[in-house]
């Protein structure tokens, strides 16, 4: 039973991680709209609009996989989180809208609104995803506090929370400026954007970890464990910057996605064996209590190992399929 349960956890990690990597490039590509040419603004479109719908899917996965295998802590993340959870849909649905709006009309005033557009509800959606996840790691979602709407919501921002959504949005601006800089091969300002982007990073996670040492904690396993798994998480970081700076972007864009999953594996491991930490005299939601029963959770992992890799098979083929490097002008400028 235990092992189907650390199995879970595993792929839950896995799923987000995929999620982080995936969704990173496109929502960064649109946070990184405010800041371009018209003409590069054309391009990035272009480049987010095959993708970014199966992208989000392995967010909904995610959010499937912990509905069926942690249905405790399903309910209760999504009852504490559902202000985030709702500012985050609406964002994702002006996002969209943005994305297609833009590429269907041909007014350059018309496409700088919509392009604003995206960029704000990119930024907004991944650091309501940061504050969420750094909420749910650190424990915050089960403070208790006495109010309306706003003090519900204001209980998720601590120091810890804030520099999760912080440092979301700066790895999707750099996970975003490296797919660029690979999709447009000989275009400078793209090179120029990754690396810029990568060392701006390489900056936040250093405070990022030394904020964790500060107010950070972990449950079972060994602080120094999750501290250790964090500093190794800046390694990649490292050698994307270096490779960004000789325009080796496939091995910038590999180095900053291992960065992710490297990431991911640190803050599950600080919060192992809980989903949802302990904070302060609230109990946590550890994967042992929350999980279904053995039989549902054998079942739904026969429909991962077969959904995962048709998602993942997916998405491989439409990069293939949409692979060939943009030239000239494009979108109408």
């Amino acid at each position: 039973m235990e092992i189907l349960q650390i199995t879970w956890l595993v792929l839950l990690a896995v799923l987000l991680a995929a999620f982080l990597i995936c969704g990173g490039f496109d929502f960064g590509a649109g946070m990184l709209l405010c800041r371009m040419s018209k003409e590069s603004k054309a391009r990035a479109m272009l480049e987010i609009a095959p993708f970014w719908d199966g992208n989000q899917v392995w967010l909904i996965t995610a959010g499937g996989a912990l509905f069926a295998a942690f249905p405790k802590a399903y309910a209760l993340v999504l009852s504490n989180l559902y202000i985030p959870v709702i500012l985050l849909l609406t964002a994702l649905i002006f996002r969209v809208v943005a994305i297609e709006f833009f590429l269907a009309l041909g007014g350059e005033k018309w496409r700088g609104f919509w392009a604003a557009v995206c960029c704000v509800s990119s930024v907004l959606s991944m650091a309501l995803v940061g504050v969420a996840l750094g909420a749910m790691f650190g424990g915050q979602i089960l403070q208790k506090v006495d109010g309306g709407f706003w003090a519900n919501f204001a209980r998720l921002f601590t120091p810890m929370t804030i520099a999760a959504g912080i440092l979301t949005v700066v790895f999707c601006l750099a996970q975003g400026s490296v797919y660029l800089g690979l999709k447009n091969v000989g275009d400078e300002k793209f090179f120029a954007s990754a690396r810029n982007m990568l060392s701006l990073l390489a900056v936040a996670y250093i405070a990022y970890i030394f904020l964790f040492m500060l107010y950070g904690k972990s449950q079972v396993l060994p602080r120094g464990l999750t501290v250790g798994v964090l500093f190794a998480a800046y390694l990649p970081i490292t050698i994307a910057v270096r490779t960004a700076r000789r325009k080796m972007m496939k091995t910038a864009f590999f180095m900053t996605s291992l960065f992710a999953l490297v990431c991911v594996a640190a803050h599950v491991l600080g919060a192992f064996p809980y989903i949802v930490s302990p904070f302060g005299a609230s109990e946590g939601v550890d994967i042992y209590a929350a999980s279904s029963s053995k039989a549902t959770l054998r079942i739904m992992l026969g429909v991962a190992v077969i959904g995962v890799p048709l998602a993942l098979g997916y998405f491989i083929y439409s990069h293939f399929v949409f692979s060939k490097k943009r030239g000239g002008s494009v979108g109408g400028y």
